[in-house]
């Protein structure tokens, strides 16, 4: 199951993963739920 903290090791003040890898992340796992939904019901 995917998750939005997995894989960027992020603090307060400490960026590992540029902004925008961290957005595509979270977009692929928004179409990923959309397929889901789609399939399922």
């Amino acid at each position: 199951m995917g998750g939005t903290d997995c894989g960027f090791a992020q603090g307060a003040f400490i960026r590992r993963v540029h902004p925008s890898i961290q957005w595509a992340k979270l977009a692929a796992l928004v179409e990923g739920a959309r397929i889901a939904s789609e399939r399922l019901g």
